[in-house]
């Protein structure tokens, strides 16, 4: 399986933005904060980088998009 970085090389990621990513991960994490929305205010890496790492934690399988 891929780790984060070798899925996301790009990502620019700095200290403060981590503690944010582990902060929302555990809130995603807890039922009583369910239904849970995630959104982007800045256009960085930052929510695809969250999001993959759920999809990580739930064990599913990255796909590459195909074109259409």
């Amino acid at each position: 399986m891929l780790g984060p970085l070798e899925l996301c090389p790009d990502c620019v990621i700095g200290l403060q933005s981590k503690k944010e990513i582990a902060k929302g991960l555990r809130v995603m994490t807890k039922e009583e904060n369910f239904p849970v929305l995630v959104h982007c205010m800045h256009g960085k890496d930052r929510t695809g980088l969250l999001i993959m790492l759920l999809l990580l934690l739930c064990s599913i399988e990255p796909q590459v998009p195909t074109p259409s």
